[in-house]
C-alpha cells in the first residue's frame, strides 16, 4: 500500500482515532492492491480550515492522484457531508447506505481506566450532553434518574474536560450494566467504544449508524439497538433482558473488545471492510428501516 504524505500537517491529540488507524495500517503491511493511503489529519483540516477548505484539500489530492485508488481517514462528524470524489474513507461516522464510507471504531480513551473490582449495580446510565441532538434532550426528560447532563462531551481526550466530569463519567461506566449511547451531532458517538472498553453493554440509538465490522461477531452479540423513536422504551427493554443473556453479552463484549477495539487492533475492522465487499444491510435482529429512511 502506497503512503501519500501531506507536508506541514500533523495529528492533534484531540483526534487520536485518525492517527492510530493510519499508524496501524502502515505497520500492518497488509497488501491492499492498487490503494494509496492519504496520511492527512482530516479533523484538524476541518476544525482549523473549515468545511470549504477541507473540500478543497480533498479535491486537490483527488486531482493530483487521479490515477490512484485513494483511502482517506476522518473521524470528524462532518465527514459524510464531504465529497470524496468516489474515493473511500474510513470514518467512525459511517452511515447506512454510503457507497464510499467504511466504518471504523473510535479510539477509546477509557481503556486505561477500567476497574474490574467495581460492582455493576446500575441497570443503565448516561453522562454527557443533552444539547447535541433532540433525541438526547428527550431521553433526559424521560429518565432523569439515569441521565446526567454534564454539558458538551466530545470524548475524554478533550482538554476541556474537568476532573469532576471525568471521574463521574468513568464511575458511571464502571457501575452500569448498560450504557446508553444516543447519537449526537453525528450518527456515531465515541461513547459506544468508551463503554465497550469499560465493560458496559452499549445501547445504541442511531437509526442511520453503520457499525464497524468485527467478524465473526455480529453487533447483536454484544450490543442492543433501539430505534430513536422508541427511546422511551429503554427501561422496559433493558429490564426484560435475562441475567443469562446479560452474561453472554458481557462475555462477547470482552472478546470483541480484546480482538478489535484495543489500540493495536482498531484497524482490523477497516481491513475487513477493505478486503471484502462492505455489507450495508442491517442484521436481521436489528430494527427494519422506516420508509422515510429508504427514500
Amino acid at each position: 500500500m502506497e503512503i501519500i504524505e501531506v507536508p506541514g500537517l500533523s495529528f492533534e491529540d484531540r483526534s487520536p482515532t485518525e492517527r492510530v488507524i493510519i499508524e496501524n495500517l502502515i505497520q500492518s503491511k497488509v497488501e491492499l492492491q492498487d490503494m494509496a493511503l492519504v496520511k492527512a489529519p482530516m479533523t484538524q483540516i476541518l476544525n482549523h480550515g473549515g468545511f470549504e477548505n477541507a473540500q478543497l484539500f480533498i479535491n486537490e489530492v483527488c486531482q493530483q492522484f487521479s490515477h490512484k485508488n485513494l483511502l482517506f481517514v476522518s473521524q470528524h462528524i462532518q465527514t459524510e457531508r464531504l465529497n470524496f470524489k468516489g474515493q473511500q474513507v474510513l470514518t467512525p461516522h459511517a452511515e447506512l447506505g454510503s457507497n464510499v464510507s467504511i466504518s471504523i471504531p473510535f479510539f477509546p480513551v477509557t481503556i486505561s481506566k477500567k476497574n474490574p473490582l467495581v460492582e455493576r449495580d446500575l441497570l443503565f446510565s448516561f453522562c454527557g450532553s443533552s444539547t447535541t441532538h433532540s433525541l438526547r434532550s428527550r431521553l433526559m426528560k424521560n429518565f432523569p434518574d439515569y441521565f446526567f447532563d454534564r454539558g458538551v462531551h466530545g470524548g475524554l481526550h478533550d482538554s476541556i474536560r474537568t476532573p469532576t466530569f471525568v471521574n463521574r463519567y468513568i464511575e458511571l461506566l464502571q457501575k452500569s450494566i448498560f450504557s446508553i449511547c444516543p447519537r449526537g451531532a453525528g450518527v456515531s458517538t465515541v461513547r459506544i467504544f468508551e463503554s465497550i472498553s469499560m465493560g458496559a453493554i452499549p445501547v445504541i440509538l442511531s437509526d442511520r449508524y453503520s457499525p464497524p465490522l468485527c467478524n465473526p461477531y455480529s453487533w447483536d452479540d454484544f450490543a442492543i439497538f433501539i430505534r430513536e423513536d422508541n427511546g422511551g422504551e429503554i427501561k422496559n427493554i433493558l429490564e426484560s433482558q435475562t441475567s443469562q443473556r446479560i452474561k453472554e453479552m458481557q462475555a462477547n463484549l470482552n472478546e470483541v473488545n480484546q480482538g478489535f477495539f484495543q489500540p493495536s487492533k482498531i484497524h482490523l475492522s477497516a481491513l475487513q471492510g477493505l478486503l471484502k465487499p462492505v455489507d450495508l444491510e442491517i442484521p436481521s435482529s436489528r430494527f427494519p428501516l422506516n420508509s422515510d429512511l429508504n427514500g
